[in-house]
């Protein structure tokens, strides 16, 4: 139906869990929730709801590792918002989608990489979620059954996710190179 699994499992877990917790006053955890939807909402197995939410927690670990630059997040001091390197899939904009607006050639971002030998850590960031996705991947090739009608979603959605983490890695790699490049 080209709806995209993840979020729409993410919403039906929330619902489900605010509706729980607002009729009790112990809630239940996310992850009992969780394997709630799955079974009722997927019609998984147990061992296979217990899987698709380690691999849930690992996408969203994914997806951060992904868009944030955390070596230069830590600077702000919890002052401001993260990066927040939120960039549409079809827009990935390099240094443009970095630059804070101030006119300068080069954004604040990898000045402040720049300046403090950071670029490595963030790299490594990129890579971190290169690792995960392809772990996402590998989970997801594990599961009992790719009889499930959402199955080819969540494969494609994987594939995809990988080889995005790729492109931004990669991204950012030559972009570091460039912006050292153009200091010395």
């Amino acid at each position: 139906n080209g709806a995209e699994t993840w979020p729409l499992l993410n919403a039906r877990v929330i619902s489900q869990w605010f509706l729980a917790s607002y009729r009790n006053p112990t809630p239940p955890t996310e992850s009992d929730v969780f394997t709630k939807v799955c079974l009722t909402d997927l019609d998984l197995s147990p061992s296979d709801c217990i899987a698709l939410h380690k691999l849930s927690l690992l996408s969203q670990d994914a997806v951060l590792h992904l868009r944030y630059c955390t070596p230069y997040d830590q600077s702000l001091n919890n002052l401001y918002m993260p990066t927040a390197l939120w960039f549409r899939d079809d827009k990935l904009g390099g240094l443009q989608q970095l630059n804070s607006g101030n006119g300068k050639q080069w954004n604040d971002v990898f000045s402040y990489l720049y300046q403090h030998n950071l670029f490595s850590d963030a790299i490594d960031e990129k890579l971190k979620a290169v690792t995960l996705f392809d772990a996402i991947q590998e989970g997801i090739s594990a599961l009992k059954s790719s009889s499930y009608t959402w199955y080819g979603e969540v494969v494609a959605q994987s594939v995809y996710g990988s080889m995005l983490a790729r492109i931004v890695l990669y991204g950012w790699k030559i972009l570091s190179i460039g912006f050292t490049g153009d200091q010395t």
